[in-house]
């Protein structure tokens, strides 16, 4: 699914992974998608903690740590053919970031945009 379909009917707040400081737009808790340059929805999450927001979560993509990052570091690896972090990293950095206030929507929004890298963590089935 393109995310411009979701976007349609979705208030939500826009910014990408080039700087900490477009992540401190991100301090509340709710669901986020990820988008590559085509605009093609490729990982979706939340983060519903009250210590835990969306800026917290994307904080750990960045990173070159194992700290709750691994899983989606893994598949982009494996679907990507990229050998290194760094490799990775400049992955993601070229992802624009989707964060929407809404509170139990992930599977709903999983289901019908079916991001390839979800299947793997959700078992949701890609068309």
């Amino acid at each position: 699914m393109k995310i411009a379909e979701f976007l349609e009917t979705n208030i939500f707040v826009k910014t990408d992974f080039s700087s900490p400081a477009n992540l401190r737009r991100l301090n509340f808790t709710g669901v986020y998608a990820l988008a590559d340059p085509t605009g093609e929805i490729v990982y979706i999450g939340k983060a519903y903690s009250t210590t835990h927001t969306i800026k917290d979560r994307l904080n750990q993509y960045r990173q070159n740590t194992n700290t709750g990052n691994r899983g989606l570091h893994d598949v982009i690896a494996k679907d990507k053919g990229l050998v290194t972090q760094a490799e990775i990293l400049d992955y993601i950095r070229t992802l624009t970031i989707y964060a929407f206030h809404h509170t139990d929507t992930e599977q709903a929004f999983i289901c019908s945009a079916s991001p390839k890298y979800n299947k793997e963590y959700k078992g949701v089935q890609n068309a």
